[in-house]
């Protein structure tokens, strides 16, 4: 509901003595990844922008490396995906997971070359990941989305549990990214390796939730 916060985005060091900074920027995309196939050991976030103009002679000073204090994040290995249903949960080993969110925006240049206007028209989520294929609830959660009925909802969540010792986050610390809002499972596909444990393929797709509002996710730290 409503508009986006908008944002200014500089960057030091580069060609331009200056810097560069963009102005009026909103978050057009936000991608989570952790594992292997996802490309990603850690917990990692990606962020795309939608700017509406930049300075044209900036002052931002240059990064240094020094600026930023160390931090491990959170490992893949620590984290369970919880597939909820109205026939209890169930716990998966994931070998990677994506989960990503994408702001439709309605961008209009008008007459002007850059965009007069950026606003929100409304938000999809979906969530791919690969699981140990170990309980039959996720599978009858994907059979649930064809029948005539309609979908059964899910609820989706994925915890990262522990940190590293001496680093941030610290050891007792558990990451929990939830939706709040109801998912169905888009798709399901079974591989079944050679040399290895049967695996599944499976997608995710945020249903609207207007009476959630803006709390359609949520992402917290707290003790183990």
């Amino acid at each position: 509901t409503g508009d986006l916060d908008s944002y200014s985005i500089g960057i030091g060091g580069g060609l331009l003595s200056g810097g560069q900074r963009w102005l009026g920027c909103k978050v057009a995309s936000l991608v989570l990844t952790s594992g292997p196939d996802a490309g990603a050991q850690r917990l990692a976030a990606a962020f795309t922008l939608q700017g509406k103009d930049y300075e044209t002679t900036p002052s931002v000073g240059a990064d240094t490396l020094n600026s930023y204090s160390p931090a491990v994040g959170y490992m893949h290995h620590q984290g369970t995906l919880t597939l909820g249903t109205s026939s209890g949960s169930a716990d998966a080993t994931v070998t990677d997971f994506t989960m990503t969110f994408t702001n439709n925006l309605d961008v209009g240049n008008g007459t002007g070359t850059y965009p007069q206007w950026i606003t929100y028209t409304g938000r999809t989520v979906t969530c791919d990941v690969t699981i140990l294929y170990a309980d039959d609830k996720f599978i009858n959660a994907f059979e649930s989305a064809n029948s005539i009925s309609g979908p059964t909802p899910c609820r989706l969540k994925m915890e990262y549990k522990e940190g590293v010792q001496g680093q941030s986050p610290t050891v007792g610390k558990t990451l929990t990214l939830d939706m709040l809002t109801n998912v169905v499972v888009t798709g399901f596909e079974v591989q079944n390796p050679l040399s290895g444990m049967a695996l599944a393929n499976m997608s995710f797709t945020a249903l609207l939730d207007t009476a959630n509002g803006d709390n359609d996710f949520s992402a917290a730290e707290s003790d183990s």
